[in-house]
């Protein structure tokens, strides 16, 4: 047991009972199976980069910090198959692989800390969901310590399985609320030659976003389009997520630049190492300071010129990112914004979506609202499957959809 966690919990959280970190998988079932019998929840810490979605546990909880299984078991470079423990960092993984030219396609925030359980768990995709899809796309299997300390294994080491049920699916975006992943099997892809970011300042946002959208379905074969509407105080900007060989970079770039330029974009330029971070940071609330409010809304991508266009009109200091492939969108509110999460709420169009990765104690202070935005009739499915696989209520209880 330890004294200290090493990752912030967020402000309004309750200090746990306990923190343990389990060295392996039996040590886990033993811990779960402990806190089951003395009627203590459980949750499980990675990272710790989005510990602050949603709300605080409902009650008396135990940390479980996965940090100590982070050996990578197996890996078969052969089969493009990787069987990790789930604390380990998607940095270090991606190491691995790379030393047989293979990698994860995800482009996240804070790959140092970042740990594929947590990156599971909230199913974050990152900048190249548009081409390789999210984490749940790409898990063949996993392994999992349920109600009770039971060990559960689904999926396999192969990309086609058919033995049992989709336990993966279930898992992936769950915030640990069904039980906590141990392990984790991805299928790999093969290591691009070269990879950049090219960047175009914009008019606008609302051309930026416009032309991200029609770009992304184009038939340029592209990773990935981001827009922010203040890049680095620099004002809107497209962002290109070009990989392959340099031949093919070259004419992705031009023929971007040559569709661009007529909408009076300025030409375009290869981001730097510290650009491409900025980026990528705009999505995560992790290791920022001075926040009022961070969400993630998911829209369809049709929706976003005119939401994001909304909303900067009616408040011109809130940063957004934009991700025109697949309809998402990242929301930064510093203190002193004059923008709040229930006006955000009222602009989402009846289909979209909204997970509150940040609030402050002010926001709280001011005004009652759901931190995953509407409840929706499938959140009872949700609830079902809540109460299936976790009758106790053991794990996370309270911080998912609806109070689940």
């Amino acid at each position: 047991m330890l004294s200290h966690i090493p990752v912030e919990l967020p402000w309004d959280w309750p200090p746990p009972l306990a923190i343990v970190a389990p060295p392996n998988i039996d040590a886990l079932a033993a811990t779960v199976a402990r806190c089951a019998q003395r009627g203590a929840a459980l949750v499980a810490v990675g990272g710790g980069t989005d510990l602050a979605t949603g709300a605080p546990p409902s009650r008396p909880y135990v940390i479980v910090l996965l940090s100590s299984m982070n050996r990578v078991l197996e890996y078969e470079p052969d089969e493009m198959v990787v069987v990790c423990e789930a604390g380990a960092t998607l940095d270090i993984v991606q190491q691995l692989l790379a030393a047989h030219n293979q990698r994860l396609p995800l482009k996240l925030p804070h790959p140092a800390v970042s740990t594929l359980g947590g990156i599971v768990s909230t199913n974050r995709a990152g900048m190249l969901r548009a081409s390789f899809g999210a984490p749940r796309d790409l898990l063949i299997g996993l392994t999992a310590v349920m109600s009770g300390g039971t060990v559960i294994k689904g999926g396999g080491k192969v990309v086609k399985n058919v033995a049992g049920y989709d336990l993966c699916k279930l898992f992936a975006g769950a915030f640990g609320t069904l039980g906590i992943l141990a392990g984790v099997n991805f299928k790999t892809t093969v290591l691009t030659d070269e990879a950049i970011t090219a960047i175009w300042r914009a008019p606008s946002l609302g051309s930026a976003l416009t032309a991200g959208l029609n770009l992304h379905l184009s038939r340029l074969f592209t990773a990935g389009f981001s827009v922010t509407n203040d890049f680095n105080g620099h004002g809107p900007t497209l962002a290109a997520y070009l990989q392959g060989l340099g031949e093919r970079i070259s004419w992705q770039r031009q023929a971007i630049e040559d569709i661009l330029r007529p909408l009076g974009f300025q030409p375009g330029e290869v981001a730097t190492n510290e650009q491409d971070d900025y980026l990528l940071n705009s999505t995560s609330p992790a290791k920022r300071t001075g926040l009022l409010w961070t969400a993630h809304c998911s829209v369809l991508p049709t929706d976003l010129p005119a939401l994001a266009v909304r909303i900067t009109a009616k408040c011109s200091d809130i940063c957004i990112t934009v991700l025109p492939g697949t309809g998402e969108m990242f929301l930064t509110a510093e203190d002193g914004t004059d923008f709040w999460p229930w006006q955000l709420l009222d602009f989402l169009p009846t289909e979209g979506n909204v997970r509150f990765t940040y609030v402050s104690s002010l926001v709280i202070e001011l005004g009652q609202f759901s931190r995953w935005g509407k409840v929706r009739p499938e959140a009872k499915l949700h609830r079902a499957l809540k109460d299936r696989l976790d009758p106790e209520n053991c794990f996370s209880p309270g911080r998912f959809i609806d109070g689940i």
